[in-house]
C-alpha cells in the first residue's frame, strides 16, 4: 500500500462520513415529522377506544427510523473514524520506512 492510496482511502472514508451524516439528518427529520402521527391517527380513528393496526405500524416505522439513525451515529461513523485513524497510522509507518 502506498501513501497516496492511504490518502485516497481517507478521502473516500470522509466522503462516506459526510453522506452518512446527511442520511442521519434526513432520518432525524423524518422521525420528528412522524412521531406525532400516531397520536393524530388515534384521535381521529380508533376502534372501541383502542389503537388500530395502522397506529402500531406507524409507531414501529418511527422506531425503526430512530434506531437506524442511532446505529449509524453510534456504530458506523465511529467505525469509519477508526478506519481513518488506521490509515493515518499506515501513512506514518510508510513514511518512517521510506526515511
Amino acid at each position: 500500500m502506498s501513501i497516496n492510496s492511504c490518502y485516497e482511502a481517507i478521502g473516500r472514508y470522509n466522503a462516506l462520513k459526510v453522506s452518512l451524516s446527511n442520511v442521519v439528518g434526513q432520518l432525524n427529520s423524518a422521525h420528528s415529522k412522524l412521531s406525532p402521527v400516531p397520536g393524530t391517527i388515534l384521535s381521529a380513528y380508533s376502534v372501541n377506544d383502542n389503537k388500530t393496526p395502522i397506529v402500531g405500524r406507524v409507531e414501529a416505522l418511527d422506531k425503526d427510523i430512530a434506531d437506524t439513525a442511532s446505529y449509524i451515529t453510534k456504530t458506523i461513523i465511529p467505525a469509519i473514524d477508526r478506519a481513518i485513524s488506521q490509515k493515518r497510522k499506515e501513512i506514518i509507518q510508510l513514511q518512517q520506512e521510506g526515511s
